[in-house]
Order: C-alpha cells, then sequence, then structure tokens
C-alpha cells in the first residue's frame, strides 16, 4: 500500500548487502513520459535524438553497476518499455538510444507498486512474462493498521525528528492505534508534524483531527462506487475550493456537527472553532465560504440571527452515504 516505506525498505536491503558500497539507483516509472523514461533508463549516444547531449549520456541501468536499481511504481511502467525491461533482466546487459554497442551490467532490481500486477496482466496492461520475471523473491510490507504495536514508537520517533516536546493522552493514544492509517506511515508522520506545529504540549484525542480526513476518504470512496452524482458534486466542491480545500470541508465539518447537536450557528462561532482544527478562517473568508456552498446547495443560510445550517447534500457529501439524507427527510 501506498505510504508503507517501499523505497525504504529496499534502501535497507541494499544497505545491508554485499552491494552497499556502489550505487543505489531510484526510478520512478510513473513520474515520466515514456520517452523521456527509456533514455533516463537505458541512455543514449550524442545525436540520437533532438535535444541529446554532446556526448551522450550513460543511463540509469549503467550507473548502478555493481549496485541496486529501484524501480518504484513499475505497474505505471509504458507497456512498451516493459519488452526492454525483460531483455534487460533476462541478458544483464543494455543499449543505449542510437548505439550499436552491447554493456554488459551486473544489478540488483528491486520492483515495487501499490497496485495488484496480476489484474493488470489480466488487463493487458502488465506483461505476464514481465511479471513471472519479476517475481523472483516477493515480499509485502504490512500496512501500518496490521502493525498496532509500532504506531507510537513510529510518532515518538517521528516527534523527535520534528524536535518536538508533546505528550499524547491515553485518549489521543487510543485514538492513534485504532485508526485506519489508509495512509500508512507517511499519513502517521504527517500527523506527528502537525501535533509538533499547534504548539501544544499535551495532545488530546481532539487535536489529531483524524475524522475529517476519514470523512472526506469515505465519501470520495463511496461516490466512485455508489453514486455518480455524488461524484459530481465532490468534484464540484473541489474546483470551487481551489487551494482552501481544507478550509471548505472545515467549514462543512463545523456544521456537520452543529447539525448533530441540533443547533445553528454564525460566522463568529465558525471562526472560533475553525481554530480547533488547526485552521484560520476570518469572518470574511467564513462568508465567502458559506456563500460558495450555498450556492453548491450544501448549506442553507439563513436570515438574521439563525445562523447556517449543513443541508441534505452537504450531510451526504461528507458521511458518503444516502442514508442520512433519507433520516433528515423522515
Amino acid at each position: 500500500e501506498t505510504g508503507t516505506g517501499k523505497e525504504l525498505f529496499a534502501q535497507a536491503i541494499h544497505n545491508y548487502s554485499y552491494r552497499k558500497d556502489y550505487q543505489f539507483v531510484v526510478v520512478n516509472c510513473g513520474a515520466l513520459p515514456s520517452s523521456i523514461l527509456e533514455s533516463e533508463l537505458f541512455g543514449y549516444e550524442e545525436g540520437a535524438f533532438t535535444g541529446a547531449k554532446r556526448g551522450g549520456k550513460c543511463g540509469l541501468f549503467e550507473l548502478a553497476h555493481k549496485g541496486t536499481i529501484f524501480l518504484d511504481e513499475i505497474g505505471e511502467m509504458p507497456i512498451e518499455l516493459q519488452t526492454k525491461l525483460l531483455r534487460v533482466l533476462q541478458e544483464q546487459e543494455v543499449m543505449r538510444l542510437g548505439s550499436d554497442r552491447i554493456i554488459s551490467i551486473d544489478i540488483r532490481v528491486i520492483a515495487a507498486t501499490n497496485k495488484n500486477l496480476f489484474e493488470l496482466v489480466k488487463l493487458k496492461k502488465f506483461r505476464e512474462d514481465l511479471f513471472y520475471r519479476l517475481k523472483v523473491l516477493p515480499l509485502k510490507i504490512p500496512p501500518l493498521r496490521s502493525r498496532k504495536n509500532d504506531i507510537l514508537l513510529l510518532f515518538k520517533y517521528f516527534i523527535s525528528q520534528f524536535n518536538g516536546k508533546v505528550v499524547l493522552s491515553e485518549s489521543a493514544k487510543e485514538k492513534l492505534i485504532n485508526n485506519e492509517w489508509k495512509g500508512n506511515i507517511r499519513e502517521l508522520r504527517n500527523i506527528a508534524e502537525f501535533c509538533v506545529n499547534i504548539g501544544k504540549t499535551v495532545i488530546e484525542s481532539d487535536d489529531l483531527l483524524l475524522e475529517i480526513y476519514e470523512k472526506v476518504q469515505s465519501t470520495n470512496t463511496n461516490s466512485q462506487k455508489n453514486d455518480l452524482h455524488d461524484d459530481k458534486e465532490l468534484s464540484r466542491l473541489n474546483n470551487q475550493a481551489g487551494m482552501e480545500k481544507d478550509k471548505y470541508y472545515c467549514v462543512l465539518d463545523i456544521l456537520y456537527n452543529s447539525y448533530m447537536n441540533k443547533k445553528r450557528i454564525g460566522r463568529r462561532k465558525i471562526c472560533s472553532e475553525s481554530s480547533a482544527y488547526g485552521i484560520a478562517i476570518s469572518e470574511q473568508q467564513a462568508r465567502r465560504i458559506l456563500n460558495d456552498l450555498d450556492l453548491l446547495g450544501l448549506v442553507n443560510i439563513n436570515i438574521g440571527r439563525k445562523g447556517s445550517e449543513i443541508s441534505s447534500r452537504g450531510i451526504r457529501l461528507i458521511n458518503g452515504t444516502k442514508g442520512m439524507e433519507r433520516d433528515i427527510k423522515g
């Protein structure tokens, strides 16, 4: 899964092997277009293509000679390059673009992916022969939710990395341990950094802000699976929010909690409660955000001092279910 530390694990394999004195080369197979990725992996000779460097360039496979090359996101590699990679693995040799010279290499190859390669093979998006050629020693890094004993140890380690001096309450510890951690260790690291930045010595359960992320993720997942309309609602909200998604979702969450407590609240109350989320929202920003959410049909703005309230569509967006909407109408 994403965030489990695949590259860190690959680096550890390299560091504890007889190849540790040579290069550890990392390649993200999904980050570059196929034309650029090919020249990066295999190198090229001078004049091989327009823009080629004078004297040519050494490829990453050559650079990793006697060391380790880590092919991250291997499932994203274009199908036309998979054929060339298969030959490199079988023959242990490469040929630069525009060259007729074979270069022998001695490398360890570690490939990683957060996708199901077997399913990609069935969909003809990944070569079956390459799949079985790579599948020599398959290793699966367990998700953080399966390593509950590691959570507090890792959290403490990350806090020390950020030079923080915070203490978790017992309820906060329990919340961390029982969280799903869909983003795994990367998500835990971000939460640790957040705890250091809010300037509190004792972190309580409510300070961790895990629920708002879970609600957004749940909304997104259920939208894709169950209702195209909900997916469009989320897309419209994200487009309207732009770089202020955290503030828009914060306002929605505050209104949702007020609904659950059978209350309506005004802009000032929204601004004061936003600080508990670690987010600063001015009254002017709150007014603009509420107007945008009202236009999207996610909140209802009442006249006078009656305050604002989340609409049934807004609640459905937060929860990712239609059951809540039916309860409201009932």
